[in-house]
C-alpha cells in the first residue's frame, strides 16, 4: 500500500493542480453541490485527501514505530526550504516592523525555525544523532511556530470577505505541520511514530502545497496585473520544498518496507 501511495502522489498532485487552475481561470467550471453548498472539484479532491490522511493515521496509530531516515540528497531540499523560509522571515519583519508587532514576532520566530531546519538538514547530511532532550527541543521550535502562524493567519482570514481564497493556504500550512510533527517524532530520540503515518501524511502535504503554490505561480506568470512576489511568498516556496522532501522520505520508507518484506 505504501508503494502504491508514493507512486500515486504525483498523479494526484498533478490532477489537483489542473483542477484548481481550471477553477481559477474559469468561474463557470463545473462544481459539485453537497448539502446546498457548492464545491469545486479541486476543493472536493482536497477534502477527500484530508479524510484519507485521517483514516491512515487512525488505522496505523497502534503500529509499532520504525526508524525514519531521509536519503542524504533530501537534505539539500530541506536546506533550500530553510533558505526560502529565512528570506520570508526577513521580508516579514521589514514589511511589518512599524505596523504589526505580532507579525514581527512571528517573523523572528520564523527565522529561528529556519535555522533549526538548517540543523536538521545538516543532520541528514552527516548522520549525526542528537541527544534526546536536544532533539525534542529542536523539533518543537518549528512546530510551535507553524501552529502560531496558522492560528494567526486563520483568524486574519476570517476578517476578509472571501475566505475561500485562503482555503488552500490554510490547508497547506496545516498539512505541513502534521507531516513535520510525525516526521520529527519518528526521528527524535526517545520517541517512536508509525512510519505508515509519515508516508500517509506526505500525500496531503504534497497535494495542498502543489495546489496552493503552482497555480499561483502560473497565474502570476500569465497575468501582468499580478506580481509574482505578491502571489508567491518565501513561505509558500518553503512548504512546496518540504512537500518534495516529504515525498522523498516516503519513497525511501515505502521501498525499504517492500525490500524488508521480500
Amino acid at each position: 500500500m505504501r508503494k502504491a501511495l508514493v507512486i500515486a502522489t504525483p498523479v494526484i498532485c498533478a490532477a489537483g493542480v489542473v483542477l484548481r487552475l481550471l477553477s481559477m481561470k474559469n468561474e463557470s467550471f463545473p462544481y459539485v453541490v453537497i448539502g446546498g453548498q457548492k464545491f469545486s472539484f479541486a476543493a472536493l479532491l482536497s477534502i477527500l485527501t484530508l479524510i484519507f490522511a485521517i483514516v491512515v493515521m487512525l488505522l496505523t496509530r497502534k503500529e509499532n514505530g520504525g526508524e525514519t531516515t531521509a536519503p542524504k540528497y533530501a537534505g539539500a531540499v530541506l536546506f533550500a526550504a530553510a533558505i526560502a523560509l529565512g528570506f520570508d522571515a526577513v521580508m516579514r519583519v521589514v514589511e511589518n516592523v512599524t505596523s504589526d508587532a505580532v507579525a514581527v514576532l512571528i517573523g523572528v520566530f520564523e527565522f529561528i525555525s529556519a535555522a533549526v531546519i538548517v540543523v536538521f538538514a545538516c543532520q541528514i547530511f552527516t548522520g549525526f544523532d542528537f541527544k534526546y532532550r536536544l532533539s525534542l527541543l529542536l523539533a518543537l521550535i518549528p512546530l510551535i511556530w507553524l501552529l502560531v502562524k496558522l492560528s494567526y493567519e486563520f483568524l486574519g482570514y476570517t476578517r476578509v470577505a472571501n475566505i475561500s481564497d485562503h482555503y488552500f493556504h490554510v490547508l497547506m500550512t496545516a498539512s505541513t505541520v502534521m507531516f513535520l510533527l510525525y516526521y520529527f517524532k519518528s526521528t527524535a530520540k526517545g520517541f517512536t511514530a508509525s512510519t505508515a503515518s509519515v508516508v500517509g501524511l506526505s500525500l496531503p502535504a504534497a497535494l495542498f502545497s502543489c495546489m496552493t503554490v503552482i497555480p499561483n505561480c502560473v497565474d502570476a506568470l500569465t497575468n501582468e496585473e499580478v506580481s509574482f512576489f505578491d502571489a508567491v511568498s518565501g513561505f509558500d516556496v518553503s512548504c512546496l520544498l518540504i512537500a518534495v522532501f516529504a515525498v522523498m522520505v516516503s519513497a525511501k520508507l515505502a521501498f525499504a518496507q517492500k525490500n524488508a518484506n521480500d
